[in-house]
């Protein structure tokens, strides 16, 4: 009697480093070979990044595919980084090439079609700003089995844009793990380094304009006399740092704000802030609102952080506004026990982004993906 050979899956993504896709893919891969169901192996377009060593210390093959950088750089190494994967797609059997971020999912869309694997692209970000983007994922949409979003807002975005049948689109939620899920904190007095009494706001993103932090910097520049106590932390790294810094420096806010750098567990910052500020310009649903709340945190968040339905109405400012974001943090910082209500109702939502259902959505839709081949 022949055993039926398990699915394989191929996962592919950007790069590897730190991001809330790289985190949520990575657990997802991990989840999907622990099930036993499925063949699973990674790679990212480009070299490097933290999460290649953690596949592969979770026993995931992981490669790299030597993708350079952005513009030139990148056209001039895309046939080499294409050629690799369709060689590793047909190496690995790949049934599903499952991909994440906006070029992981664009290549991926031809290597399914060449290596005759079935295609499911995570659209993470609402890229709104991107029109040659949106223009390329338009035109390959029809190349798609599924696609997954992560938020209504970018259900609905996509459904608009993507050039995918509504009904090959699926809301999964991001995922967090009940062990990084504490119970809601009692106060939320602050310690990162700075004067005993510091009310820190948190904020936590790759340092580029989608995050919007320059508008966060000119908030805490507003109100920096009328709120003594306020100091901001930002933790991520990217092309917008020596800009960032100059900016915190011209306003003579270095002692009040600190450019954290990228951190790989963000529990630490957490457990000093009182606030986390989303400011986005542009977003999916970003994962550090989940690691806020896990942390009893509560959160603001601008109209473009694609979080409608998570953060109530009320903590919600306008997308570059400096002056509305002030606003929000003087009005959390000036009613503790209001905030920390707030934060209490935020925790009771995380039932819907841990446990197992997260990850059996996405095996449901492999299974299904795989008895039409």
């Amino acid at each position: 009697m022949t055993m039926k050979r398990r699915t394989s899956i191929l996962y592919v993504i950007t790069s590897f480093d730190h991001g809330g896709a790289q985190k949520n893919m990575f657990e997802l891969a991990r989840r999907a070979k622990a099930s036993g169901r499925y063949d699973v192996f990674a790679a990212a377009l480009k070299d490097g990044g933290i999460y290649e060593q953690r596949f592969r210390a979770a026993g995931i093959e992981a490669v790299t595919l030597g993708m350079k950088g952005n513009g030139l750089a990148s056209m001039v190494s895309l046939p080499s980084a294409f050629a690799r994967l369709v060689a590793l797609a047909e190496k690995t059997s790949a049934d599903i090439i499952h991909s994440f971020l906006f070029q992981a999912n664009l290549i991926s869309r031809f290597v399914a079609v060449i290596t005759r694997s079935s295609n499911i692209s995570s659209v993470r970000v609402m890229e709104k700003e991107k029109k040659a983007a949106l223009l390329c994922s338009r035109l390959t949409g029809f190349m798609v089995d599924a696609l997954t979003v992560n938020s209504r807002d970018l259900f609905e975005f996509a459904a608009a844009t993507e050039g995918v049948s509504p009904s090959k689109i699926k809301l999964i939620n991001n995922y967090i793990s009940a062990q990084n899920v504490a119970p809601p904190r009692a106060d939320t007095a602050p310690e990162y380094g700075f004067k005993d009494g510091a009310f820190v706001v948190a904020a936590v993103g790759r340092l580029s304009r989608q995050k919007g932090f320059e508008y966060l910097v000119d908030a805490v520049n507003l109100i920096k006399d009328d709120m003594p106590e306020l100091s901001v932390v930002i933790a991520g790294d990217g092309e917008l740092r020596r800009a960032l810094d100059a900016k915190i420096k011209a306003f003579g806010l270095d002692g009040r704000i600190k450019l954290a750098g990228a951190l790989s567990d963000t529990s630490s910052l957490m457990s000093s802030a009182a606030l986390v500020a989303i400011p986005s310009l542009w977003e999916g649903f970003p994962n550090v609102a989940l690691e806020a709340v896990a942390a009893g945190v509560p959160v603001i968040a601008s109209d473009s952080s694609c979080l409608s339905g998570f953060v109530e109405p009320e903590y919600v400012f306008a997308a570059a506004d400096a002056v509305e974001l002030a606003h929000k943090i003087l009005e959390v910082g000036r009613d503790l026990s209001k905030a920390s209500d707030y934060a209490r109702r935020l925790y009771a939502k995380l039932d819907n982004y841990t446990g197992t259902k997260v990850f059996e959505q996405y095996f449901d839709l492999y299974d299904e993906i795989s008895q039409k081949r």
